[in-house]
């Protein structure tokens, strides 16, 4: 599955600080910063560190937007799946 949560931060200009989680890191790349999820200290650091520092908030916006740039549009994967189901009837 693909979660659109991560997508929805990026276009809406929001950093986004996630769990360090292979689905996480394949679904944001850089366009994250990553925490343990099981670290309340990290995960407030993480916080503080994003909502104090501007030019790193900027970073991961920035690199948000460069992500979505990336990403199947509803149109676009249903095209390719059309495409797979008429290369099939041939």
């Amino acid at each position: 599955t693909f979660t659109a949560v991560y997508p929805e931060a990026m276009e809406a200009g929001r950093p986004i600080i996630t769990s360090d989680m292979d689905f996480a890191r394949d679904i944001c790349g850089e366009a994250a910063f990553y925490v343990d999820p099981e670290d309340e200290n990290e995960i407030a650091s993480a916080i503080l560190e994003i909502a104090k520092d501007k030019s790193l908030y900027s970073e991961f916006v920035a690199k948000g937007h460069i992500r979505r740039i990336n990403f199947e549009t509803p149109q676009s994967r249903a095209l390719k799946i059309l495409k797979l189901i008429l290369k099939k009837k041939k």
